[in-house]
Protein backbone atom coordinates (compact mmCIF):
# COMPACT_ATOMS: atom_id res chain seq x y z
CA UNK A 1 0.00 0.00 0.00
CA UNK A 2 1.34 3.32 -0.78
CA UNK A 3 1.88 5.65 2.16
CA UNK A 4 1.30 9.18 -0.06
CA UNK A 5 -1.51 10.17 -2.45
CA UNK A 6 -1.47 12.72 -4.97
CA UNK A 7 -2.26 15.77 -2.54
CA UNK A 8 0.54 14.54 -0.52
CA UNK A 9 2.70 14.99 -3.43
CA UNK A 10 1.79 17.99 -4.44
CA UNK A 11 1.15 20.05 -1.64
CA UNK A 12 3.54 18.81 0.37
CA UNK A 13 6.49 17.36 -1.59
CA UNK A 14 5.70 19.99 -4.10
CA UNK A 15 6.15 17.54 -6.95
CA UNK A 16 5.10 18.60 -10.23
CA UNK A 17 7.28 15.58 -12.43
CA UNK A 18 4.05 13.27 -12.28
CA UNK A 19 1.54 14.91 -14.14
CA UNK A 20 -1.82 13.00 -12.54
CA UNK A 21 -3.57 11.45 -10.17
CA UNK A 22 -3.57 7.91 -12.05
CA UNK A 23 0.21 7.70 -12.63
CA UNK A 24 1.06 8.73 -9.36
CA UNK A 25 -1.08 5.79 -7.74
CA UNK A 26 0.61 3.12 -10.11
CA UNK A 27 4.06 5.04 -9.29
CA UNK A 28 3.83 5.47 -5.58
CA UNK A 29 2.58 1.78 -4.84
CA UNK A 30 5.70 0.52 -6.54
CA UNK A 31 8.14 3.03 -4.73
CA UNK A 32 5.85 1.74 -1.60
CA UNK A 33 7.13 -2.00 -2.48
CA UNK A 34 10.76 -0.88 -2.70
CA UNK A 35 10.58 1.43 0.39
CA UNK A 36 9.24 -2.19 2.45
CA UNK A 37 11.69 -4.07 1.10
CA UNK A 38 14.12 -1.76 1.80
CA UNK A 39 13.69 -1.25 5.06
CA UNK A 40 12.49 -4.85 5.89
CA UNK A 41 8.98 -3.84 6.61
CA UNK A 42 10.07 -1.58 9.61
CA UNK A 43 7.54 1.37 8.35
CA UNK A 44 4.58 -0.88 8.33
CA UNK A 45 4.94 -1.89 12.16
CA UNK A 46 5.86 1.50 13.28
CA UNK A 47 4.51 3.77 10.92
CA UNK A 48 5.34 5.55 8.08
CA UNK A 49 7.15 8.91 9.25
CA UNK A 50 7.17 11.81 7.31
CA UNK A 51 10.75 11.16 5.79
CA UNK A 52 9.53 7.44 4.23
CA UNK A 53 6.66 9.97 2.85
CA UNK A 54 8.87 12.09 1.51
CA UNK A 55 11.35 8.80 0.32
CA UNK A 56 8.34 7.27 -2.01
CA UNK A 57 7.32 10.64 -3.51
CA UNK A 58 11.38 11.15 -4.63
CA UNK A 59 11.30 7.29 -5.40
CA UNK A 60 7.40 7.79 -7.52
CA UNK A 61 8.87 9.92 -9.85
CA UNK A 62 11.97 7.66 -10.40
CA UNK A 63 9.56 5.22 -11.59
CA UNK A 64 7.48 7.42 -13.65
CA UNK A 65 9.96 8.73 -15.89
CA UNK A 66 11.48 5.47 -16.42
CA UNK A 67 7.76 4.51 -18.07
CA UNK A 68 7.77 7.53 -19.43
CA UNK A 69 10.78 6.53 -21.69
CA UNK A 70 9.13 3.60 -22.27
CA UNK A 71 12.32 2.05 -20.69
CA UNK A 72 13.79 -0.01 -23.04
CA UNK A 73 17.17 -1.59 -22.38
CA UNK A 74 17.99 -3.67 -25.16
CA UNK A 75 16.54 -4.99 -27.85
CA UNK A 76 17.81 -7.90 -30.18
CA UNK A 77 17.31 -8.57 -33.68
CA UNK A 78 18.28 -12.47 -34.45
CA UNK A 79 15.03 -13.71 -31.83
CA UNK A 80 12.63 -11.39 -30.15
CA UNK A 81 13.54 -10.03 -27.50
CA UNK A 82 12.98 -6.76 -25.72
CA UNK A 83 13.84 -5.89 -22.26
CA UNK A 84 12.59 -3.13 -20.57
CA UNK A 85 14.16 -1.24 -17.47
CA UNK A 86 12.86 0.09 -14.41
CA UNK A 87 14.69 2.74 -13.04
CA UNK A 88 18.20 1.37 -11.46
CA UNK A 89 17.99 0.08 -8.06
CA UNK A 90 21.29 2.04 -7.11
CA UNK A 91 19.51 5.25 -8.11
CA UNK A 92 16.27 4.16 -5.98
CA UNK A 93 18.79 3.51 -3.62
CA UNK A 94 20.42 7.01 -3.49
CA UNK A 95 17.10 8.56 -3.70
CA UNK A 96 15.59 6.61 -1.34
CA UNK A 97 18.49 7.05 1.89
CA UNK A 98 18.80 11.05 1.16
CA UNK A 99 15.45 11.15 2.96
CA UNK A 100 14.63 8.03 5.30
CA UNK A 101 16.13 7.91 8.58
CA UNK A 102 19.42 5.72 9.26
CA UNK A 103 17.17 3.74 11.59
CA UNK A 104 14.96 2.49 9.10
CA UNK A 105 17.53 1.20 6.65
CA UNK A 106 17.89 -2.68 6.52
CA UNK A 107 21.55 -2.64 6.42
CA UNK A 108 21.33 -6.37 5.07
CA UNK A 109 20.63 -5.24 1.42
CA UNK A 110 23.71 -5.36 -0.82
CA UNK A 111 23.65 -2.79 -3.64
Amino acid sequence: MPYTDFEYYQKEFGGTCVPSEEEYRSASLKAGCYLDWLTNGRMKTGGAPEEAKLAECAVSELYWESGRRMGIRSESNDGYRVEFSEPEEAEMYRTAVRYLPPSLIYRGIGI
